[in-house]
């Protein structure tokens, strides 16, 4: 697995990921659940049972999935606008056009925060909403 952005929320993950090898995306998951259950179980918590998985299709691009999983902690307003979420992960030879038109190269612009996901190329049932 190669994983190309994540982010930590409160109560779930976000990953958009590159599968390699001969594994399916549930053992990948069931690989992941199983390495970081001691650490969750550690703090009280536990992985819930499913998922929610989107594949790309050939003709779907990564930059839309990547700006909504960077956007998903400033829409749930867990931080203002002019701060970084620190559970933020890009993967360094992973490039994206949204971050080229960060605010001093950080910072979402104020009209990203309540912008329709569907304006950003999102289809909602893709994202699970």
């Amino acid at each position: 697995m190669n994983i190309m952005v994540s982010t930590v929320m409160p109560d779930h993950i976000h990953l958009l990921f590159r599968l390699k090898g001969r594994l399916q995306i549930g053992q990948v998951i069931g690989k992941m659940k199983a390495i970081t259950k001691p650490i969750l179980e550690g703090a009280g918590l536990t992985w819930q049972r499913d998922f929610h998985e989107h594949r790309l299709r050939p003709d779907e691009l990564a930059n839309p999935y990547a700006f909504y999983i960077y956007m998903n902690p400033y829409r749930e307003k867990l931080l203002s606008r002019e701060e970084v979420w620190p559970y933020w992960y890009q993967n360094p030879n992973e490039d994206f056009d949204f971050l080229g038109m960060l605010e001093s190269q950080l910072y979402p612009p104020k009209e990203w925060i309540t912008c329709d996901v569907e304006k950003f190329g999102l289809r909602r049932e893709a994202i699970g909403e």
